[in-house]
């Protein structure tokens, strides 16, 4: 279980954190399911444990940069495929409303345009009944000209 504290903008909570993990692995898994003509599988993210978190703003909006380790389990046609301690590094971002979460993601490196996926959206967790589908992704650009990583 991960516990994240801290006052004013409440901060992402274990749900969040394990939807965006899981968001950050079904598009290069989905994508690599369709090359091979295979059912995407199911994936299953336990033992996270947070070890960074970063505050800042992007877009106006507060955004958060965590990093830490979660343990993944795929569950293929054939098998089952455990992986323990994987690092994840994810920058998460509440929305105007408070209500949801964005997971962003830097596109083209140390560029200044960023990828943005929804966390709600029917395509945010991948079930084995889904078979092959591709991640619905929502492109968003953010200008930030004057943001470091401290």
């Amino acid at each position: 279980m991960v516990v994240l504290t801290g006052c004013g903008t409440p901060k992402p909570s274990s749900d969040i954190v394990s939807r965006a993990i899981a968001r950050q692995i079904a598009v290069p898994v989905a994508s690599i399911s369709e090359q091979l003509d295979t059912p995407v599988p199911q994936l299953a993210i336990s033992g996270i444990a947070v070890k960074l978190i970063e505050t800042m703003k992007m877009g106006k909006l507060p955004t958060y940069h965590l990093q830490g380790t979660y343990n993944l389990q795929l569950d293929l046609p054939s098998e089952q495929v455990q992986q323990q301690q994987n690092p994840f590094d994810i920058y998460l971002q509440r929305q105007i409303e408070s209500k949801t979460w964005r997971l962003l993601r830097r596109e083209g490196g140390e560029g200044e345009q960023w990828l943005s996926y929804s966390l709600y959206d029917r395509y945010s967790a991948f079930a084995p009944e889904s078979g092959r589908r591709k991640p619905y992704i929502t492109r968003v650009l953010i200008f930030v000209r004057h943001w470091k990583m401290s």
